[in-house]
């Protein structure tokens, strides 16, 4: 724990998807692999390779050092990021243990739920769907690739505040922010909000340098200081 929290004083939430809420570590490995050996001919075990060694790097900077393997030089990586996420169409995710139980519990307690995600927007949609988090996610925005200003932060928040109808000032006062990143971590402090961290993968330290106000092990122990 890093700072103490009131969190009888949250009434929203605003929530990362990918590896806070869904697993999808799998099917975006196979989408980036399909990727990468159509469109530059990259062996599959070295595309994964590639993958595991930069998780949770921006999904371009994956694309360049995957075809500068095998002698590409990409200046323009949008043809290729919209063929990754056309190839993730229809793989599966898992959802991550506890995360419908944990939103099942703050949707009873009278909180609006927003998630905000790297994802684009019409795939974190289908993503919702095929694991029936509709009922429990009052909105959802994801990113638009190329767009530097459509990310997670100011842009995204106001949007959430929009959404909810509420001033930013008060959304500020109101929401925690989780995720299980650095950049989550970042996002939530770039708009000022409490920020908790899920250390699942990336370590307590690096969670609490990027801004974390606290940091747990799972979403099940973070469900726990709600009861």
């Amino acid at each position: 724990m890093v700072n103490k929290i009131n969190f009888s004083k949250f009434s929203y939430l605003i929530s990362d998807w990918d590896g806070t809420l869904a697993d999808s570590f799998k099917p975006h490995t196979e989408s980036f692999i399909k990727t990468v050996h159509d469109s530059f001919g990259v062996g599959k075990e070295k595309a994964k390779e590639i993958y595991f060694n930069t998780d949770g790097k921006p999904l371009t900077l994956q694309i360049k050092k995957a075809a500068k393997t095998v002698g590409f030089n990409v200046s323009d990586t949008l043809p290729y990021e919209d063929k990754f996420w056309e190839n993730l169409k229809g793989l599966m995710p898992e959802t991550v243990p506890g995360a419908k139980e944990f939103l099942t519990l703050l949707k009873n307690k009278g909180f609006k739920i927003a998630v905000w995600s790297g994802t684009k927007t019409d795939i974190l949609h289908e993503r919702i769907d095929l694991l029936s988090f509709f009922s429990l996610v009052d909105f959802y925005i994801g990113n638009e690739p190329g767009n530097k200003t459509q990310v997670k932060g100011p842009f995204f928040f106001t949007k959430i505040a929009e959404r909810f109808g509420i001033p930013e000032e008060k959304l500020r006062e109101k929401a925690l922010v989780i995720g299980d990143g650095t950049g989550d971590m970042e996002a939530g402090k770039a708009v000022g909000a409490t920020t908790v961290g899920i250390a699942r993968k990336q370590p307590k330290e690096q969670l609490i340098k990027a801004g974390a106000d606290m940091v747990v092990m799972d979403i099940e122990e973070l469900g726990r200081l709600f009861k």
